[in-house]
């Protein structure tokens, strides 16, 4: 991946210093004393004009639009300008090659497992540093897991934004066509192995379930179990140094997911930027696939417009995803809102502003009725998110999933190889669904190969 290699030779040569630079001994030593320089803004010539970067796409992309011209419209000391990298990956290979060039935007949408990445840069002011400043801002109505993903020891890094997490969707007239009860949606694992069974031998559809090389469908069945993935408390107490993977939720999913490739009631759709096991509910292709509940939105708009014959949104059920049983729950993933610490002062409050102003209780409703979780509960009582949710109550099950309370688990993994361990869960799901390998053996190969990429990682950054 090319997002791996720059940040690799980034790191090898060592951390760049920025204005919230961190201490020789640690990133995370020395986050209490970043500085956000609240105030600064005041003090320029007006408006400060900053660049964002995101990822948004189709309606996520129109509505983030939006929200920068209202923005912008409703005061006169910054102008946004928002700038589209395309994906994720292209996002953070820009960033860490703009860490050498100082081609680098003053606030930029990461994903969430980027967090340890960006962190190590030394280049964000942490989003804490500047609430710190600024009572207004309301950190206490965040939801517990979203402000929990982002934080490490007491700094919150940046500002919750796009935060989604996996559902479940079935095609209601394939569940019919198989004998299953259309609006009886799988809620284990088992239930999803039978019902797919079910609808492969019934020749409902081509295929019961629909998946692809997504580690983070791993990742949230883990946390369903309560299971970190990597030691010292999920990476959280301190830098994670080796991988916990080899352990027995992950050898349970492994055994359901040998169990579908072997009866053919599961069929992979490549890789994880792939959207084609949803587009295989309208074509025939299967009758249930999991994805982000990121994806509602647009998904729902599609089927109002008639992208496949016969469906319409009333036709495709969501719900929240099966798992293995246990005591966990879903942990939130999407991205955040990282302020740049390479811009001047000014630019870096503009940032912060813009950033607060999206992770509003307003902004947040309105967000949510594209399928994105509302970052504060008090967003699920804004008429526009109510009214939406009373139409479209399958929008709801997103904030439902994660408004308990963090753990280690539900919290989330922070990992600085993160892409490299995700390569390594992947290459286990194609050794189990291809070469028909073992669970245990599949497991252990990722879990060797995670804690060399942690260690060859760790010892180019400490």
């Amino acid at each position: 991946m090319a997002a791996v290699t720059a940040l690799a030779t980034l790191v090898a040569a060592g951390p760049l210093v920025a204005g919230a630079a961190a201490a020789a001994t640690g990133p995370r030593a020395s986050a209490a004393a970043a500085k956000c320089p609240i105030g600064a803004l005041a003090k320029a010539e007006q408006p400060v004009h900053i660049t964002m970067w995101h990822s948004m796409v189709q309606d996520n992309e129109t509505q983030l639009q939006a929200f920068a011209k209202a923005f912008n419209a409703s005061q006169s000391a910054v102008v946004v300008d928002l700038v589209n990298q395309n994906t994720y990956d292209d996002t953070l290979a820009k960033y860490t090659a703009g860490l050498t060039t100082g081609d680098l935007p003053d606030l930029v949408q990461m994903e969430s497992t980027s967090l340890q990445r960006m962190i190590d840069t030394r280049t964000i002011v942490p989003a804490s540093a500047c609430i710190a400043k600024d009572r207004s801002f309301g950190l206490n109505g965040m939801l517990p897991r979203v402000r929990s993903y982002y934080t490490t020891g007491k700094t919150l890094w940046a500002v919750p934004w796009n935060v989604a997490n996996m559902v479940v969707f079935w095609n209601k007239k394939v569940f019919t066509a198989a004998g299953l009860d259309p609006e009886k949606p799988p809620t284990t694992l088992d239930e999803l192995h039978a019902d797919a069974l079910k609808v492969k031998q019934t020749g409902a559809a081509r295929a019961g379930f629909a998946y692809k090389y997504e580690p983070w469908y791993l990742e949230q069945w883990a946390a369903m179990t309560g299971t970190p993935l990597v030691n010292n408390g999920n990476g959280r107490t301190a830098r994670a140094t080796k991988a916990t993977l080899d352990n027995p939720a992950l050898r349970s999913v492994f055994s359901f997911l040998a169990a579908v490739a072997k009866d053919g009631s599961g069929v992979t759709v490549g890789s994880r930027d792939s959207f084609d096991n949803l587009l295989a509910l309208g074509s025939g292709g299967a009758g249930i696939a999991i994805d982000t509940s990121g994806a509602l939105g647009t998904a729902i708009k599609a089927l109002a417009a008639g992208a496949f014959a016969g469906l319409t949104p009333s036709d495709i059920g969501v719900a929240p995803m099966p798992g293995p049983k246990g005591t966990g729950g879903a942990q939130i993933g999407g991205g955040a809102l990282f302020i740049v610490g390479k811009s001047s002062p000014a630019k870096q409050e503009a940032a912060y502003r813009f950033a607060k102003y999206l992770a509003a209780t307003p902004q947040t409703a309105q967000w949510a009725t594209l399928g994105f979780v509302p970052l504060r509960a008090a967003a699920t009582r804004v008429p526009v998110l109510t009214d939406q949710w009373a139409k479209l109550p399958q929008l709801k099950i997103p904030y439902d999933q994660v408004a308990g309370k963090a753990d280690v688990a539900t919290a989330g993994p922070v990992i600085g190889a993160y892409p490299e361990v995700r390569d390594a869960l992947i290459k286990a799901m194609e050794r189990v669904a291809v070469d028909h390998a073992s669970p245990t053996a599949a497991l252990r190969e990722a879990q060797a190969a995670a804690n060399t990429a942690i260690a060859d990682y760790n010892a180019r950054v400490q």
